[in-house]
């Protein structure tokens, strides 16, 4: 008798750790992309800033320019290839523009130009408040 109840007690049921893993996992999967971006940019801190609504994810599409790359949603592209890249897009999405705060004005210019000479017209930049 002694036997069958060390049998018992040696069974451990794994099922809830496996739920519970698999719905960290997928909740790690949805978040960890909007997270961060693999381009590391400074952006500028402001004073005064319009909070920008919620915006969905599938509302939104984000821009990085740093010194010598440009990303849109993370796929990194070269200036010249920029407005076939918009043109994927619907354009009524939301752009976040994150620009290097050490870029100058006329690259973030150029860029902002073309993102408005595609279309979109709800464009956001991207900035700390301080």
């Amino acid at each position: 008798m002694i036997s069958n109840r060390r049998n018992k007690l040696s069974e451990i049921n794994v099922t809830p750790l496996v739920d519970v893993m698999l719905v960290l996992l997928v909740i790690f999967m949805a978040v960890s992309p909007s997270m961060h971006s693999d381009v590391d940019v400074k952006v500028p801190v402001v004073r005064y800033v319009k909070t920008a609504p919620n915006v969905d994810k599938k509302n939104l599409l984000k821009i990085v320019i740093s010194e010598k790359k440009l990303f849109v949603n993370e796929k990194e592209i070269i200036d010249s290839t920029l407005i076939n890249e918009l043109n994927k897009y619907e354009k009524n999405l939301v752009v976040f523009v994150k620009a290097d705060e050490k870029l100058s004005y006329k690259r973030v210019f150029e860029i902002l130009d073309l993102v408005k000479g595609s279309g979109f017209c709800n464009i956001a930049l991207v900035g700390l408040v301080k």
